[in-house]
């Protein structure tokens, strides 16, 4: 008797070690064996999933050996890349919008300058005065034409900006 109890603990402590539950009469069977997960180790059911240590793995059939196995998934950065056409396409746009800004600049900067110049055109009298006033008129009409060339051109811009966004 005291043979079956020896070998009945034995059977215990080794079935305990090995993570199996062995069956006890009138119980039911059941088998857990636990298997530790690491990339290339056997695992049971295609699709499972696994995180160990924050390293995520997800059970595949292996394409040569056929046999499902414990796949280290790689987590895919997020790449925006422009097609060479898009690329292109930006350089251009930025160019414009900065050249176009650039010459509204500069005609504000150059009315400003005329307005300062006609300023103190008024304050002369004389031939002297009306030189003065006659340059700044002469100054004013080679800006206006170049100032509604540029403000023209504004729609165009802001078109392209527009498809730019739209199409890349």
């Amino acid at each position: 008797m005291n043979r079956k109890f020896i070998a009945l603990g034995a059977t215990l402590v080794l079935a305990a070690g090995l993570g199996v539950t062995p069956a006890v009469a009138g119980t039911p069977t059941t088998h857990t064996v636990k298997v530790a997960v690491k990339a290339g180790g056997a695992c049971t059911k295609v699709g499972a999933k696994a995180t160990i240590s924050k390293v995520a793995y997800v059970c595949t059939k292996n394409t040569k050996t056929k046999k499902l196995t414990w796949v280290k998934v790689v987590a895919k950065k997020k790449v925006l890349a422009l097609s060479a056409e898009c690329t292109a396409m930006k350089v251009s746009n930025d160019k414009t919008q900065q050249m176009y800004a650039t010459a509204l600049a500069n005609i504000a900067t150059m009315e400003s300058q005329i307005a300062a110049f006609e300023t103190s055109a008024a304050s002369v009298t004389g031939s002297s005065g009306d030189s003065l006033r006659a340059q700044a008129e002469a100054l004013r009409a080679k800006v206006n034409p170049l100032k509604q060339m540029v403000l023209a051109l504004g729609p165009a811009v802001s078109n392209a900006a527009a498809q730019f966004k739209l199409f890349c």
